[in-house]
């Protein structure tokens, strides 16, 4: 989310990009982010918001170093 120079470069490019979020990435970061490229001129922005749903539904995220799914 902090390289500008890539985020300045594919600004310019005329291809839809795949923000994801990182996993140590604030909301706010990644919205910032998204924010650099639509002002740099690319429309077409999609954010991907990371994890995996959990049997109650409900989305989770994978951290390194975690107990298992659900703690």
């Amino acid at each position: 989310m902090q390289n500008f120079a890539l985020l300045r470069r594919l600004a310019t490019v005329k291809k839809p990009i795949l923000l994801k979020r990182g996993p140590s990435a604030t909301v706010k970061e990644w919205l910032l982010a998204a924010e650099y490229l639509l002002s740099g001129g690319n429309n077409d922005v999609v954010l991907c918001e990371r994890g995996i749903k959990t049997s109650n539904g409900d989305a989770e995220h994978i951290r390194s170093g975690s107990r298992g799914i659900g703690t």
